[in-house]
């Protein structure tokens, strides 16, 4: 059995050597007696003792208070203080080291034992929580969930760094405040009344755990759906403590769960569009021939000219419509060429924007930028965008036109690993100030038919959606009602850009 060792600080060479007499018999190691602070500091740092059996009043430059603060606070080593002084200020003094036990001269052998015994055992178990602790706040702020916490007046006293990142606040910002000043819940987009949700929690004692359908608001900037519990806290006696929420930003969970079923319903629409398409086509074509035929085989009937023109005309539109489904049906096939992005934009914008009142603003990244695309196809994505922009902004406006290389894992974490040979994407951005989109209409805008316009199929940006993706991009609308649109393409840079 290792026995334990007792650095003994006694100024008083008759008292220390029967001190350590004691302690030996008892079976500690007393291998050092010092009569000074300054050796006593030296000792402890070279043998790091169990436990320093300290005199308060020293004799030389520092006493034992002194001495034993330092080595307390400093070697994290327990200190019992031995004493024949009772005077209230030298206690109160000595208090401060936060010493293990004192003990009045002349100490009696069960007494010596008994208060080494609990301090070197108190000190051991303190310094397991400590490293208990120390490994929970290590786990706490490693972990990637947010983490926060508040005290029985809903004050928050904890965010761990996941919370302060997902914040986007330090957390000198949000310590000290109210919960429900920093927080906001809405529930799809009506805010929750988070003082009654509390009450709720803290009466019947239960953890309500927020998912899908609710928002974490911070600011009028910051909200994202939200994955999380609110826990209440209690104490030993039962009485409530505190909050503890956990919380995880689900964007891309959402993102990827709206791309599965987007897909799974042009899937299925796809599959319906082809086939109707198809017969309707062979329709058509039967129809376009009659007409042909009247229209060749009897000229002299000019009173009905003009209808079968207007017949030919809407027949040809619907001819058009139904390839546009057939083509939608199938899988697209690209011709990929290395082009000047920038070129193309230019070119099909200002093919669009001509004789109205818009403004278009460039910002590129730079003069060229060579990508892999199929020219024709991102020529009709850009056309569509455009144009939508310049129905939105009938009366005049702006167009913000910029381009940019971005790290598609920072937009889509969740695509690093789908595409890690090359996470470098061109983000080619259309900004309008036209009047916005509705966003009940925007979660609908890439459906096929959806349209809010009294012309047009409803076409254009689901055949748009269909080739960025088929070129392993992606395409993005934002837009809030009265402040325009961004829409917003992703597509793979070439090896020869950055």
């Amino acid at each position: 059995m290792i026995k334990e060792t007792i650095l003994l600080v006694e100024d008083e060479i008759i008292v220390a050597k029967n001190i350590q007499n004691i302690l030996i018999n008892q079976g500690y190691d007393v291998p050092f007696i010092c009569d000074n602070g300054e050796d006593a500091i030296i000792k402890a740092r070279e043998t790091n003792p169990s436990l320093v059996l300290m005199d308060i009043m020293l004799k030389g430059k520092i006493d034992g208070i002194d001495t034993a603060e330092y080595i307390r606070f400093r070697l994290n080593i327990p200190v019992v203080f031995l004493t024949a002084y009772e005077d209230e200020l030298t206690l109160n003094r000595a208090s401060l080291t936060e010493p293990y036990g004192y003990l009045l001269k002349p100490v009696s052998e069960r007494e010596l034992h008994a208060a080494i015994q609990m301090a070197i055992q108190t000190h051991r178990f303190a310094k397991k929580l400590k490293e208990r602790e120390e490994w929970l706040s290590i786990l706490i702020k490693s972990i990637g969930d947010g983490i926060a916490s508040t005290n029985s007046d809903l004050i928050i006293n904890f965010v761990n760094p996941a919370a302060e990142k997902l914040l986007k606040l330090k957390a000198t910002e949000v310590v000290g405040k109210k919960f429900t000043e920093i927080l906001k819940i809405k529930e799809d987009n009506i805010y929750i009344n988070i003082n009654q949700l509390i009450q709720e929690i803290i009466s019947n004692g239960k953890s309500f755990h927020f998912y899908y359908n609710h928002y974490l608001q911070v600011d009028e900037e910051i909200t994202f759906p939200v994955d999380g519990k609110l826990t209440p806290l209690w104490n030993e006696k039962g009485d409530f403590n505190g909050l503890l929420f956990i919380f995880r930003d689900i964007t891309h969970l959402k993102r990827i769960e709206e791309e599965s079923f987007q897909r799974s319903k042009m899937e299925s629409l796809n599959l319906l569009a082809g086939g109707i398409a198809h017969d309707f086509n062979n329709m058509l074509t039967i129809l376009l021939n009659n007409i042909n035929f009247i229209q060749q085989s009897d000229p002299s009937k000019t009173d009905i000219s003009p209808y079968l023109a207007d017949m030919m005309k809407a027949c040809n539109l619907s001819r058009e419509l139904t390839s546009k489904l057939i083509s939608l049906s199938k899988e697209n096939t690209l011709h990929m060429q290395v082009c000047d992005i920038h070129k193309i934009i230019k070119e099909n914008v200002s093919l669009i924007i001509k004789d109205c009142n818009i403004e278009v603003q460039y910002n590129f990244t730079s003069p060229e930028s060579k990508i892999e695309i199929d020219p024709l196809q991102i020529s009709q994505v850009i056309q569509n965008i455009v144009i939508n922009a310049k129905e939105a902004m009938a009366s005049g406006g702006s167009l913000y036109i910029s381009t940019e290389y971005v790290n598609i894992s920072e937009i889509f974490p969740e695509k690093m690993a789908e595409n890690s040979s090359n996470n470098t994407y061109i983000k080619i951005s259309f900004t309008d100030t036209g009047k916005g989109i509705e966003q009940y209409n925007l979660k609908k805008i890439f459906d096929p038919y959806f349209t809010t316009k009294t012309k047009g199929n409803g076409l254009g940006l689901t055949f748009s959606q269909s080739i960025i993706k088929s070129h392993g991009g992606y395409l993005i609308v934002e837009s809030e009602l009265g402040k325009g649109s961004t829409f917003t393409i992703l597509l793979p840079a070439s090896d020869n850009n950055p």
